[in-house]
């Protein structure tokens, strides 16, 4: 699904430069597209740091969004920073109560698994100038 994405950026990229190429660009006015139109505030400070309260979708695509060569996705365990670069989703996980930021356990690749809202997340690439134990809080 991901490829297939890709690729239909690529294409519509392509076209458009073909486009301004030949110089058949055509200007449409945004009140044609949407009578409000779009805003986004400028990015500060803290604005990458993750709120484990999310659910795991949310999550997922806020740290795959923000990965290198972004700012990269933050947190703390015991006050100490750990910045967060890959996720990957865990498929038929089960949902059950409890402490949203958890570490669960530990791959000896040195992924860990983190409780959040209605899911797992695996960490896969991180950077943390500490252990991680099982039963740290990431805040």
């Amino acid at each position: 699904m991901l490829k297939v994405a890709y690729k239909e950026c690529a294409n519509l990229l392509y076209n458009a430069i073909v486009l301004i190429k030949l110089k058949n660009v055509k200007s449409i006015k945004q009140s044609q597209i949407h009578l409000v139109g779009m805003y986004c505030g400028k990015r500060q400070v803290c604005d990458e740091l993750i709120n484990w309260n999310s659910t795991g979708r949310e999550l997922f695509n806020f740290i795959r969004a923000i990965c290198k060569p972004g700012p990269i996705a933050r947190s703390f365990i015991n006050y100490k920073l750990i910045c967060i670069d890959g996720s990957k989703m865990v498929g038929n996980a089960v949902k059950y109560k409890g402490i949203s930021g958890q570490v669960l356990c530990k791959d000896i690749d040195g992924s860990f698994y983190v409780k959040i809202q209605d899911t797992i997340l695996k960490i896969t690439d991180y950077i943390y100038d500490g252990i991680i134990k099982v039963g740290d809080r990431l805040k």
